[in-house]
Order: structure tokens, then sequence, then C-alpha cells
């Protein structure tokens, strides 16, 4: 049968953020950035079609997309403070990321 799960077996939760107008090598410089700072960020995302072959064609939104996301990854242990720490690094980040002259789209 089936059993309610427990927080010791529950994933974290990940709380999703977009940089319009990166691109797949500023995507990852910042997010080794943000990791520099002890952020838990993911961003390697690929698109789905990029899996399934040629058939799908080009999905250009979804491309821009898995370009641009981080998802930072919570759980029951992270507190108030390092959410707030987290923002600052962030914030950081997009400003030197558009030092670089890589401004965001839009």
């Amino acid at each position: 049968g089936l059993s309610p799960a427990t927080r010791s077996v529950c994933a974290p939760w990940r709380f999703a953020c977009r940089l319009p107008g990166a691109d797949w090598a500023s995507q990852h410089v910042v997010g080794e950035r943000l990791r520099s700072t002890g952020l838990n960020v993911s961003h390697w995302y690929l698109p789905g079609h990029f899996l399934m072959g040629a058939a799908l064609g080009s999905l250009p939104g979804v491309e821009r997309l898995a370009q641009e996301v981080f998802q930072f990854w919570v759980d029951e242990r992270t507190s108030l403070k390092e959410i707030n720490g987290a923002l600052g690094a962030v914030v950081d980040a997009v400003r030197w990321r558009a030092a670089l002259g890589q401004r965001p789209a839009g």
C-alpha cells in the first residue's frame, strides 16, 4: 500500500528564477558564481526536444527558457536569513553580468 512521505524522504523544494537574455555560457558563469557563495543552485536543464531528435524541430521558447532558468534548492533546514542572503547574491550576480556587457533582454 501507499504511505505518506515523511520529511526525511521528501525532495527539496525548488525556487525557480529566470535571467532574461542569458545564453548557455553566461548561465554557466553566473551559476558558478552563485555556487561559490554557497548557494545550492542548478541550471542544467536541456530542452526535452534535444533528447527526442530532429522530429520535433526547433522550439525557440523552450530553448530560451532552458538557458535562462536557475533553480534554488530549499528544504525545511533553509532559514529566512539564508534566503535573504541568496537574494543578495543573485542581485550581485546580475549586476556583475550586466557590467560585463551581457545585459538582460527586454
